[in-house]
């Protein structure tokens, strides 16, 4: 299964999801790496103020807590839309029960793909 039928697969919601979890990985990565040279920055400023240099690791862990509750709130968004994936696959069922042929493995593929990419992306450091 390549990663277009995957994609194709996923309702406009799903994609919508996958695509602000993209990106919000990205923008985590550049922060965190621009708070991993800030911290390095100061600690390179040995001689600065140390009032400063709190207001400054202060400043930097504020940050970082802001990105823990991006990331939280992320995880809450994929729960939402995996419900709404699974409900969406669950109607889908019912109505292929009225078609002429009926519903096989393949109406779970969605609720996977989705799955697939919130697991992946979730599961990087």
């Amino acid at each position: 299964m390549d990663i277009l039928s995957i994609w194709m697969s996923l309702t406009v919601v799903g994609k919508f999801y996958v695509f602000c979890l993209l990106v919000g990985a990205a923008y985590a990565n550049i922060f965190l790496v621009r708070a991993l040279l800030h911290l390095n920055a100061l600690r390179s400023e040995g001689g600065s103020d140390a009032s400063e240099a709190k207001s400054r690791l202060t400043d930097v862990s504020r940050r970082i807590d802001n990105v823990r509750q991006f990331h939280l709130l992320l995880m809450l968004l994929s729960g939402i839309v995996l419900a709404g994936e699974v409900f969406a696959t669950l109607r889908s069922i019912r109505y292929s029960f009225m078609s002429l042929s009926g519903a096989s493995v393949e109406v779970f593929e969605p609720c996977v793909a989705f799955a697939f990419f919130v697991f992946v992306e979730n599961s990087r450091p």
